[in-house]
């Protein structure tokens, strides 16, 4: 599976009638790739395609390269210089760039599954924005007068679930890292290529923005009419949490930050920019609501977790900070990879090492910061916060976020005093 393949097409690539009706939505049928979210109300009328291509420009590339005879070749020492010529003829050509599938979790954000285009920023709030349209006219569009309100319940979480799919696309900008296929002696550059401090910040913004402003998401008068609620908002905020603020995300942008400083986030400059994004309500003095109050419980909750101070006897119970990061990481895996990869099975019974990795990039057992670094720092951290809320807390104009400040000022300074 090429899953890097949809990365190689821009947005406006995607919204041109002309490269939509040659290329469909990738260039590649092995991507999942998914419709065309990407277009617009007008695109279609325009002649912009929605769909994938049966078979793409890189398809048509690989079956030539794995099948085609060469004249001459007796052996598959022989066919080496033709097949690594037609490799090379289409260098710094990203439609025929190969993108290793991820299995047991997501780094890279280029390879990934149901995606669409190299920005998804960008593509995330062009689909919403579709999306939006979709639960505006929600009934009308979805409903059967005269039936049971669960198979509309079935239909809204489909919708919900390709909102989630989009937020999910923009987690592993965090802590990222993308992925290159080297070869020695041919100048292809690195193998691991972090993303930029820039971008990450683009991406931490956006990720929060979508925890305070899915509301749209959850219309009272529709909510009214499930006879079960479907939860599902709230478990996004943490899950948005808790990749901000993930161990072995942490570990890979210290990592770039040592490996180039000026492109890259330091741990302290990310740290300081992470925890000022969620408690930003608070730094700011506004009352909070409870999708702040949501954001914040979940990030003292990952803090406590990690200082490594919470009183033993805890630890043996349901800890609710341990289950935000648990959390995440089974939702990772759930969403990006709901069944076992295509040469899964191949990778199992082959002997050499190097042809098994040609199938898949397995995310087993991720390197997380060390305790030495991170109890201190989330310890810092947490008394950072309780001093905030102690200078907050007598301005709040809110009884809500006054009870709030109370309740963490005393929890935190509980945690800090334990012995």
């Amino acid at each position: 599976h090429n899953m890097g393949a949809s990365h190689s097409f821009t947005l406006d690539n995607l919204r041109d009638p002309e490269f939509t009706q040659k290329h469909g939505t990738t260039p590649s049928i092995m991507d999942y790739a998914r419709n065309n979210f990407v277009a617009q109300p007008g695109d279609f009328e325009c002649g912009v395609r929605l769909t994938p291509p049966p078979v793409g420009v890189y398809d048509i590339h690989a079956i030539n390269w794995g099948y085609r005879l060469i004249p001459g070749a007796k052996t598959m020492e022989d066919e080496k210089p033709t097949l690594e010529k037609w490799i090379r003829e289409k260098d710094g050509d990203k439609m025929y760039e190969f993108g290793a599938q991820q299995f047991l979790g997501l780094i890279d954000p280029t390879d990934q599954t149901e995606d669409l285009g190299n920005d998804h920023l960008k593509a995330g709030d062009m689909s919403i924005s579709n999306l939006k349209i979709i639960m505006d006219n929600f009934e009308d569009w979805a409903g059967d007068k005269g039936e049971h309100y669960e198979s509309l319940s079935d239909m809204y979480k489909a919708v919900v679930s390709q909102y989630l799919r989009h937020v999910g696309h923009v987690y592993p900008y965090i802590g990222g890292v993308e992925f290159k296929e080297i070869r020695q002696g041919m100048n292809d550059g690195d193998a691991r290529n972090f993303i930029p401090k820039a971008r990450q910040r683009e991406a931490m913004k956006w990720l929060l923005n979508q925890a305070r402003t899915c509301d749209w998401l959850t219309p009272p008068s529709l909510m009214a009419k499930w006879e079960e609620p479907y939860e599902w908002k709230e478990k996004m905020q943490r899950n948005i949490v808790a990749c901000l603020l993930i161990s072995t995300n942490l570990q890979r942008i210290k990592e770039g930050g040592r490996l180039d400083p000026v492109n890259n986030y330091k741990l302290r400059d990310y740290m300081d920019d992470a925890i000022h994004s969620i408690f930003e309500a608070t730094y700011k003095g506004k009352a909070l609501d409870a999708t702040e109050r949501n954001l914040q419980a979940s990030a003292i909750g990952v803090m406590v977790n990690y200082s490594g101070l919470k009183p033993k006897e805890q630890k043996a119970s349901s800890s609710k900070s341990l289950s935000i990061v648990d959390e995440f990481a089974m939702t990772l895996a759930e969403s990006t990879v709901p069944q076992l990869p295509c040469g899964l099975a191949h990778l199992e019974t082959a002997a050499d090492p190097d042809e098994a990795r040609s199938f898949l990039r397995i995310l087993l057992n991720q390197t997380a910061l060390p305790v030495t670094e991170m109890q201190p720092m989330m310890t810092a951290r947490l008394k950072e916060i309780m001093n905030l809320y102690k200078t907050k807390r007598a301005s709040a104009s809110d009884a809500d976020t006054r009870d709030f400040y109370d309740y963490q000022i005393l929890a935190i300074g509980k945690i800090l005093k334990n012995d």
